[in-house]
């Protein structure tokens, strides 16, 4: 299935009659911008903008590109999560064919920049991504639970990747039994960094 499609599949949040634009051309938009770095809403609809013939080549832009404040409402109202798992799966389905075995991927936490400073998001975002190194592409993210930790995190995304024969690394914070533990479950490897202070480390 192609991205497009799968993204038809998210529940569009708008009512019918404020509806100009199709769900899937902004979120394409957006996935399109975002890749060539644009930052904000603003970067969405300039990015439309600028590319605006080779979008129309495959998305249907009745009313043309959006504005920017209609990225703004569409995200603040659609379901973070339903976007997400969209996006999972579809990455998925691209891996099922990309053979992991023997290749490095990295788990990492990033603290993402410009996040904070809203009611909503008091705290910078914490996103936890699975690199992979080979193939140069992110095999999943996660935000992390401002009310959690990294930790916790990490073995979320490691039992949902079909990382058979891999080579996973983590970083020091993470070198836990558990989650050596769901790495061997997933019959892939570790390497792990311990430092001096967490005595003995054994799977």
């Amino acid at each position: 299935m192609d991205l497009l499609t799968s993204l038809a599949q998210i529940e569009d949040p708008r009512v019918d009659r404020n509806k100009l634009h199709n769900l899937p051309d902004i979120l394409m938009i957006s996935l399109c911008a975002c890749i060539c770095g644009a930052e904000d809403y603003e970067d969405f609809h300039l990015y439309g903008k600028k590319k605006i013939a080779l979008l129309s080549q495959f998305l249907s832009l009745p009313h043309g590109i959006p504005s920017s404040a209609t990225f703004r409402r569409v995200f603040n109202a659609m379901d973070p999560g339903a976007f997400s798992s969209v996006l999972s799966q579809w990455t998925q389905a691209v891996l099922s064919s990309v053979n992991l075995q023997g290749t490095v991927v990295s788990f990492d936490g990033k603290t993402l920049g410009g996040s904070a400073g809203h009611a909503s998001q008091p705290r910078a975002l914490q996103i936890v991504t699975a690199w992979s190194e080979a193939f140069q592409l992110s095999l999943g993210q996660l935000a992390v639970d401002q009310k959690s930790n990294e930790i916790k995190a990490i073995p979320l995304p490691l039992k949902t990747l079909d990382i058979t024969g891999a080579i996973v690394t983590v970083d020091a914070i993470n070198t836990q039994k558990d989650i050596a533990q769901v790495i061997r479950g997933k019959q892939a490897h570790y390497i792990m960094a311990v430092k001096h202070n967490q005595g003995f480390f054994a799977e």
